[in-house]
């Protein structure tokens, strides 16, 4: 999960039926299924995002390159997975007179999945903190926990739908915790064929209580062999100048 916050959709959940194997990408919603006990399984891939910020009146490009983007995700018992997430980051700004460009490492996104429910209705809920690494040359943000409730249906037998409801932290501490972010999305997932998966989604992001987003995504997973799993996704928000580019790999270790 890449730490920007986030609704409502028509149409993909990220249980992709093109496969056994289950992922949290290339989508934004969480899955509320996780991975077996005694498994691994390393999600990773690149991100390119574009958008435009304004500084001081003047208007600047911006760029932004994940790379690599990893979770890891280890099963624990039948209903509960540790994940660790990171990132390189990579960001440029069009400046004037010269271009601006500085690389640190994400936080560390340390979170705890459980499953409550299985089956045609799957619910989850997921529980983690953004831990600083600054001794890596990374950001120096003080701890930001956060949870996101997820759930899935069957809608047919070659189409789900998933939903999750988040609320992010900033600046937390044990006297005060400043609300942050509000995330809601809703994907909707389709089997094109034994190999084949797309998926479509929405998702909102309220934060500081006042500025709002709306964003739109879609993608497909490619199922290489029953233990790998290609993905490419690109989304776009219908608020502001902003667009993302996105392809990964998930790899199940048993």
């Amino acid at each position: 999960m890449k730490f920007k916050y986030l609704l409502l959709t028509l149409l993909l959940s990220t249980s992709l039926y093109s496969q056994d194997m289950i992922t949290d990408r290339p989508d934004m919603t969480e899955s509320p299924n996780t991975v077996k006990p005694g498994t691994v399984q390393v999600e990773t891939g690149a991100m390119l995002e574009m958008y435009t910020i304004n500084i001081d009146k003047i208007d600047m490009n911006a760029k932004v390159m994940s790379l690599p983007s990893t979770l890891f995700r280890v099963g624990v018992f039948s209903f509960m997975e540790l994940r660790l997430g990171t990132s390189y980051i990579t960001t440029s700004f069009d400046a004037i007179p010269e271009k601006i460009e500085m690389s640190h490492f994400s936080a560390y996104d340390v979170s705890v999945k459980f499953n409550i429910l299985d089956g045609g209705f799957g619910l989850g809920f997921l529980a983690g903190c953004e831990l600083n690494n600054a001794n890596l040359g990374g950001e120096t943000s003080s701890p930001n926990p956060y949870a996101i409730i997820a759930a899935s249906h069957d809608v047919t037998d070659g189409w789900s739908m998933g939903y999750n409801a988040g609320i992010y932290f900033s600046g937390f501490n044990v006297d005060n915790g400043d609300f942050d972010n509000a995330f809601w999305s809703a994907s909707s997932n389709f089997k094109i064929n034994d190999k084949v998966g797309a998926f479509v989604e929405l998702y909102y992001e309220l934060a500081h209580g006042f500025n709002y987003n709306l964003f739109y995504d879609n993608g497909i997973t490619y199922k290489v062999s029953e233990n790998v799993q290609l993905d490419f996704s690109l989304g776009t928000s219908f608020l502001e100048r902003y667009n993302f580019y996105s392809c990964g790999v998930s790899w199940l270790i048993k």
